[in-house]
């Protein structure tokens, strides 16, 4: 099924009004909820780690002096050297 046809948008949108329009609506949406991964504590921890390894990322680009500004683009030149 191709999902950018305009059977397909018209459907997913009559599936949502009818979803949200339903006396069910909040206890489906809670059941959702209960089971998606974003609201598990698995995703919480697996954002702080995330952030935390970004952060230590940051701190160490930060703070190595004297590094050749081509370092990038040479890195199998620089690493190969007997230096």
């Amino acid at each position: 099924m191709i999902t950018h046809s305009p059977s397909f948008r018209l459907e997913a949108r009559r599936q949502s009004r009818a979803t949200a329009q339903s006396r069910f609506e909040a206890a489906d949406q809670a059941w959702v909820d209960s089971i998606s991964w974003w609201n598990s504590d698995e995703a919480t921890v697996d954002v702080k780690a995330r952030d935390d390894t970004l952060a230590s990322i940051k701190d160490l680009i930060g703070s190595v002096d004297s590094l050749p500004a081509d370092l990038s683009a040479k890195k199998k030149q620089y690493l190969s050297r007997p230096d």
